[in-house]
């Protein structure tokens, strides 16, 4: 069960690392305070990073199955 959810929270994480960066990028009004190609890059780094990180920090608690823990781990974050 434990593994479970720390797959969703993992999961979560990867989600929201990315949403509370992108904040600090609008106004209280909605509008982007930088050009949006550059917000969408920083973007694509950030939830790559972080992304990658958890990922990491998930399997290294794995000893066993990988590509079974793989294979839920990417159908889990995909949903």
């Amino acid at each position: 069960m434990k593994k479970y959810l720390r797959n969703i929270l993992y999961g979560f994480l990867a989600w929201l690392i990315p949403f509370v960066i992108s904040v600090f990028f609008y106004t209280r009004e909605g509008k982007l305070t930088i050009d949006i190609f550059l917000f969408k890059s920083i973007m694509i780094v950030v939830g790559s990073f972080s992304a990658a990180f958890l990922l990491v920090s998930y399997f290294k608690k794995i000893n066993a199955d990988y590509f079974k823990e793989g294979i839920i781990v990417g159908l889990t974050w995909l949903a």
